[in-house]
């Protein structure tokens, strides 16, 4: 009984670790950086819908991790499992959850978009969320499962960049105002190249045995030096951006020189990255690990710009 016991929470344990739901916390930063945006534009903050909206959301983007590290299993026997990489490497060292894990993750899917019906049957959630969420899902399962396979054919980049840049933030903004606008897609235009700095990080240290699996990604088909000079690139963009804004002044509740000042958290690691552009797999390793907790804590800052308002509610 003792065994079985033991058994069970070492399965529950490694069914946890299936989840990586360090990635969790980026993706609710984005959905409350589109919440709290909405609030900018004039739209009254509600916790319930925000709450609600929020577990529609991490039902669907919890799902991902499972559905790609099962649809991954040969491709992650060539990597090594870092915090933000290679995959959980729970399937390779136990092959008899990957049934469980591929049921987990259709059943996530599922429970997102019954949670998404009933909140706009009942709750008057808008309408729209439905071609998001299903967007969102269809993007999230189709990035690893066949016959699509988003990440085998080149196609895994877009596909990220339109989840960071526009679909994560556009549900907390239609919780809130109900639906999508011009001022939307120009507050959160940054977030597209900060899609692409995240997805060649996650890359990067994966080369190798994304070249050896098949996998077309970015990084495999123009090399770790260009990726780290891109990745530069992509953080310097980023900043010119949000100083274009400051300039601008599109929105007067939001300070852009503060988040633009901000951006340096990750602009200047992510430079550096380019400068060196390191080859061995430790040394990429650590730039990586230090560009993506860069890149989140620049998030987070931002987020927290976006809230001060509501202290003041």
């Amino acid at each position: 009984m003792q065994d079985d016991k033991e058994t069970a929470l070492t399965k529950s344990i490694q069914l946890l670790k299936l989840g990586r739901f360090q990635f969790l916390g980026a993706g609710f930063i984005l959905f409350s950086m589109g919440s709290l945006f909405a609030n900018h534009q004039g739209s009254s903050f509600s916790l319930f819908d925000f709450v609600y909206g929020y577990s529609i959301y991490f039902c669907a983007h919890l799902s991902v991790s499972y559905s790609n590290d099962y649809f991954d299993q040969s491709a992650d026997v060539n990597t090594q499992s870092t915090m933000f990489t290679g995959g959980s490497g729970v399937l390779q060292k136990n092959p008899e959850l990957a049934p469980l894990a591929k049921t987990i993750a259709l059943t996530l899917l599922s429970l997102s978009l019954i949670l998404t019906a009933i909140g706009i049957a009942f709750f008057h959630l808008p309408a729209i969320l439905i071609p998001i969420v299903g967007a969102g899902n269809f993007l999230g399962w189709f990035y690893t499962a066949p016959p699509i396979k988003l990440a085998y054919r080149g196609l895994g980049e877009i596909s990220t960049i339109f989840t960071i840049g526009i679909l994560s933030p556009a549900m907390g903004f239609c919780i809130m105002t109900g639906t999508l606008n011009l001022d939307f897609l120009i507050f959160f235009t940054p977030l597209l190249p900060i899609g692409l700095f995240f997805m060649l990080n996650v890359q990067l240290p994966d080369r190798v045995g994304d070249l050896h699996s098949g996998k077309k990604t970015l990084v495999v088909r123009i090399g770790g030096h260009r990726s780290f000079m891109l990745v530069g690139a992509c953080a310097i963009a980023t900043a010119l951006l949000y100083l274009i804004y400051a300039i601008i002044d599109p929105y007067q509740s939001i300070s852009f020189w503060a988040i633009a000042g901000l951006s340096l958290v990750f602009v200047v690691p992510g430079s550096i990255s380019a400068f060196f552009h390191p080859n061995d797999w430790n040394e990429v390793t650590r730039y990586v690990s230090i560009n993506l907790a860069t890149l989140v804590l620049f998030m987070l800052l931002s987020a927290g710009l976006l809230f001060l308002p509501l202290l003041h509610a």
